[in-house]
């Protein structure tokens, strides 16, 4: 309860070009919507799949970003009364491609997890 402003904040910081605030943003997110199923239908209902998969595709060779923010995408779309809408989010914003690419790149094995 009350983070619902924090999680809009963080869900336009996505869009943000300097990285070390995508870094937290996606980090804060992915440690928020993990085992919240409130929080998780908050970030989706703001865009936040959206945003996560922008973020993850700016974020080009910066693990600290990609890795928390596949995070948080994997938290979105799982478990929670609006993972189904995610999951169409992710398909709709062309995430599959983005995701698949990195598993192309041997520096982001842990992101593979």
């Amino acid at each position: 309860e009350g983070l619902d402003g924090l999680l809009q904040i963080l869900v336009s910081q996505l869009g943000s070009d300097d990285v070390n605030m995508l870094t937290c943003a996606t980090g804060i997110l992915s440690n928020l919507t993990c085992n919240n199923a409130r929080n998780k239908a908050l970030v989706t209902q703001s865009g936040g799949v959206e945003a996560l998969i922008h973020a993850v595709l700016r974020a080009g060779e910066k693990e600290d970003v990609a890795e928390p923010a596949v995070c948080a995408l994997r938290h979105l779309t799982s478990r929670h009364p609006d993972a189904e809408l995610a999951q169409n989010a992710v398909r709709l914003h062309y995430g599959i491609p983005a995701i698949t690419k990195l598993l192309g790149q041997p520096h982001y094995w842990p992101v593979v997890k």
